[in-house]
């Protein structure tokens, strides 16, 4: 989107609905037409910094670093983990705790 100033215009074409109660469904009859359980974004997100540290082995920087794969700034990276309550100990530990829990089963 592209504006030429402080304020951001629409034509009234961008708007336009055919049928307005088409667009009008209460989130519970969209989150209830999915056909699975979805997780919440939330814990789809710390999941995935979860992998990608993994992966890297808790590289942050560098090519192969988890800042490269998520391609977010360090910053950002280090509220999520904060945001999460992350760190390697605390994962690693969940994970190993994970792993014997399904060994046992």
């Amino acid at each position: 989107i592209l504006s030429g100033g402080r304020t951001l215009a629409f034509h009234e074409e961008v708007f336009f609905c055919p049928d307005p109660a088409a667009t009008e469904l209460p989130a519970r009859a969209l989150h209830d037409a999915l056909p699975i359980e979805t997780p919440p974004l939330r814990e789809v997100e710390k999941r995935h910094i979860i992998a990608v540290l993994e992966s890297t082995g808790w590289r942050i920087d560098g090519r192969r670093g988890a800042l490269s794969v998520l391609k977010i700034s360090r910053s950002a990276l280090y509220a999520r983990l904060r945001k999460y309550g992350l760190h390697r100990n605390a994962v690693s530990a969940a994970t190993d705790t994970d792993d014997e829990s399904t060994r046992k089963a």
